[in-house]
């Protein structure tokens, strides 16, 4: 027994257009719905978020290199273990929070890739920005007992490089 009920739909729509044989769009949105409603309470919500992506690819001349980059948005529901459930561990008390607000995302992508042959590389830089991050504050301490439970953050940012590289191996090797 969760303590609550929770129904989440959502519908996914993308189209990918060719501009040109070295530019390519691609457009997406991703819609979601929540209902939540507590058992023990009257509490109930109910709340929506359209989430869309832009991205795009530019491959330069044969030279090997394609250049990309996307913004999205994006949305996180609390989950009922974040709503309803209380949990211990030790002397650590977890209490949950039916009033938790889902999270939201802003964020955006940039990077370079460069192939040769059977070996590829790339270098993406990113940028993120999370609102209402759920996670889980301290009410109290004694050396008996620590009562926390869950709430919504303010903001957090993430932003950084990611460096990848790839090796293809001929199809005879096992």
């Amino acid at each position: 027994d969760a303590g609550g009920t929770q129904q989440l739909g959502s519908v996914f729509v993308q189209d990918t257009v060719a501009v040109s044989d070295r530019l390519t769009l691609v457009l997406g949105a991703h819609g979601d719905s929540w209902h939540s409603e507590a058992k023990a309470t009257a509490y109930s919500k109910t709340l929506g978020s359209l989430n869309p992506r832009v991205s795009g690819s530019y491959r330069v001349a044969d030279s090997g290199v394609t250049v990309r980059g996307s913004v999205y948005h994006g949305f996180r529901a609390p989950t009922l273990n974040e709503l309803y459930r209380s949990f211990s561990s030790g002397n650590t008390q977890t209490r949950p929070n039916e009033a938790l607000g889902p999270e939201r995302l802003t964020g955006g992508d940039a990077g370079v890739m460069i192939n040769r042959g059977r070996a590829s590389a790339r270098v993406t830089g990113f940028w993120n920005v999370l609102d209402g991050a759920i996670t889980t504050v301290t009410l109290s301490s004694t050396p008996q007992l620590i009562v926390r439970q869950r709430a919504n953050a303010d903001t957090l940012h993430a932003a950084g490089i990611e460096f990848e590289g790839d090796l293809r191996l001929p199809a005879s090797f096992s």
